[in-house]
């Protein structure tokens, strides 16, 4: 059995707490909730920056479990984060790092969705990219930039989607 299968287990995760991205396996948000319930996992948070905007911060996460007390950040700028609520970004990029950290996933590989801009599950490769790209753009699933990496889109493509 394979390292990632014992610790999905030993946390009762299911196959909808996870999802592979192109190159990452991710937590969902609701699995990293279930992972730090399930851990046993303490943790406290501390705003360490925000500029003026609060457009961009820092958060401290200390996390402990049992015995093991790590310290690691959640950082946000406009470069990495789109969404309206930038500080609690931060914070759930933190609680994301320490969890994944204290369980053991970050040695195997393995993020949690709100550390990475991009990480939604996207459709397979369609037949039509196009078409597909402007639908999920459309209905708010994703972002040109994400579609991009994903997609690897041409210049014409992004283009048009502009």
């Amino acid at each position: 059995m394979s390292k990632l299968k014992e610790l999905y287990e030993k946390y009762n995760l299911s196959k909808d707490d996870f999802f592979k991205h192109r190159h990452y396996t991710i937590i969902k948000r609701e699995g990293i909730d279930k992972l730090q319930a399930e851990a046993k996992i303490d943790i406290q948070y501390q705003l360490l920056y925000h500029s003026e905007d609060c457009k961009t911060a820092i958060v401290k996460a200390v996390a402990t479990k049992g015995q093991t007390r790590i310290e690691t950040f959640g950082e946000v700028s406009p470069d990495n984060n789109h969404n309206q609520y930038p500080i609690a970004m931060a914070e759930k990029r933190a609680m994301s790092r320490a969890v994944l950290k204290l369980a053991g996933f970050y040695s195997e590989g393995v993020f949690g969705e709100d550390e990475i801009e991009d990480a939604k599950e996207l459709p397979e490769l369609p037949a039509n990219k196009l078409d597909q790209a402007k639908k999920a753009i459309a209905e708010g699933n994703t972002t040109i930039e994400a579609l991009q990496q994903n997609w690897h889109l041409t210049e014409q493509m992004i283009k048009e989607l502009s």
